[in-house]
């Protein structure tokens, strides 16, 4: 029953992925590999299959949000010459994002866990079931919206400048 848990928390414990280590002073230690983690669940959901209708694109800032879903564009750091002040903001806004995911995670693990035990009794209380996979539910809409926010924010500390060059390297990788 521990196993589970134990490799869950081994998974969200894992290593900073090298794009977040390379800027300097501003690595986030043994906080979970967020990389890993949004590819397992995507924050903003699935990219679509084939490439987005750029008609369908936010204007000025086409994919400005799903650029930074991974390292709060840390990893574009030389391209866009992001000064010092901006790299630390960015960096303490990762950080926050990322342990705020990693609580969230600890606590789907429990509610997982209770869901679990709930589900598996020979006369399943089914209204504590309905309660429980609801509140599964609310926590991860909570994580999701609450890391998106957080990548916006990131986001609005780029200059115009910048929030343009991702526009264009997004256009150019199609």
């Amino acid at each position: 029953m521990r196993t589970p848990l134990l490799l869950a928390a081994l998974v969200v414990l894992g290593s900073v992925p090298a794009a977040a280590q390379d800027v300097g002073t501003f690595e986030i230690g043994d906080l979970p590999d967020l990389a890993e983690a949004l590819r397992a669940r995507p924050p903003m959901g699935e990219c679509p299959v084939g490439h987005t209708d750029e008609r369908a694109a936010l204007p000025r800032a086409s994919h400005l949000l799903h650029l930074g879903v991974a390292s709060f564009y840390l990893d574009f750091h030389t391209r866009l010459s992001i000064d010092a002040e901006q790299a630390q903001e960015l960096g303490r806004l990762r950080d926050e994002a990322t342990r705020a995911w990693a609580r969230d995670d600890e606590e789907l693990g429990r509610l997982e866990l209770q869901l679990w035990e709930a589900t598996g009794a020979l006369q399943p209380d089914l209204a504590r079931v309905d309660a429980l996979v609801r509140e599964v539910e609310a926590v991860r809409a909570r994580q999701r919206i609450e890391y998106i926010r957080a990548v916006a924010v990131a986001a609005s500390k780029l200059r115009e400048d910048q929030q343009r060059a991702l526009v264009g390297l997004r256009r150019a990788a199609k």
